[in-house]
């Protein structure tokens, strides 16, 4: 219905495949001017991100002949995600540091860019306009479906463009409602001010959550392990009720290190995944950067 598909804008296109596309054009103006080369030979991460598109294509094929739709889509955002999470592990912007790694940097975005091409080659009959936007900025006219059955077809002279904002975030759909006299709405309460010191004191930072367990002896809290820079801990956190699983598994959120630990039914929680909170709903404060990154 219309307003699941605008929750999917709003999360998955405008988060993950909008992203995804400003990242790569961005990083490919800033160390080669818009040029995409193919550079040196695929390195293990490359060849399965790689493998994992020649896969999405088979499950995108073999759902959508069985008239699984959302299921195809489903298929082409997690390539979408998986190529994000690619870029956080590969880390271009170091690449592009030393002379002697600009080969490599080369192959890293080539292999996004490609990536790209073929997402919007899978998202057309769903999203035409969008497809056809990505194309633009990408400046590739190698869009016909067969041409994703190979890997690496892009021009060898191609020069993306500079990216623009794919999406705007669209206003989530309210019922509709007879109206009703307005009402003066009870004034905002706020907690005590802190000064600056207070807010400095607080170390907050970029993780992403490994893995997701229940916890053994509370039905409502998960056991989660979450990596931070170079670090791993557990943290125990009631989001049992909001996400499933394997929703959170692969998701970056900002993390509260410095919160003192507590022993949450048997089990030690090292800092709090922080949450938007409106009632019964929790949406965790979802991040981009790579794991580690200071929030402040």
């Amino acid at each position: 219905n219309e307003t699941s598909l605008i929750h999917r804008s709003n999360t998955d296109l405008a988060n993950v495949l909008g992203n995804l596309l400003n990242r790569t054009l961005a990083m490919s103006h800033r160390f080669f001017e818009g040029k995409v080369e193919a550079g040196s030979a695929p390195e293990p991460e490359d060849l399965k991100l790689m493998e994992l598109a020649d896969k999405t294509i088979r499950v995108y094929e073999e759902k959508m002949d069985a008239y699984r739709v959302s299921e195809a889509i489903e298929a082409v955002m997690e390539l979408a995600k998986a190529s994000n999470k690619y870029i956080d592990e590969t880390q271009p912007w170091l690449l592009g540091r030393e002379e002697s790694k600009h080969d490599r940097l080369r192959r890293v975005l080539y292999t996004l860019t490609e990536n790209l091409r073929i997402l919007a080659i899978l998202l057309t009959p769903f999203i035409p306009d969008t497809a056809e936007e990505i194309f633009r900025q990408l400046q590739t006219e190698v869009r016909d479906y067969e041409t994703i059955k190979t890997y690496g077809q892009l021009e060898q002279d191609l020069v993306v463009g500079k990216g623009v904002p794919l999406f705007e975030r669209l206003d989530e759909l309210e019922e509709k409602e007879e109206p009703v006299e307005e009402k003066e709405m009870p004034k905002e309460v706020f907690k005590p001010t802190i000064t600056y010191d207070d807010f400095a004191k607080l170390d907050m930072r970029v993780g992403e959550i490994l893995s997701c367990d229940d916890h053994p002896k509370a039905d409502k809290l998960y056991i989660l392990k979450v990596r931070i820079g170079n670090s791993e801990r557990q943290i125990v956190s009631g989001l049992k009720d909001n996400y499933s699983k394997e929703e959170l598994v692969g998701k970056k959120a900002i993390v509260l290190c410095n919160l003192a630990p507590r022993n949450l039914r048997g089990q030690i929680s090292n800092g709090m995944v922080l949450a938007e909170v409106a009632g019964d709903e929790v949406k965790i404060l979802e991040a981009v950067l790579p794991s580690g990154t200071e929030i402040s």
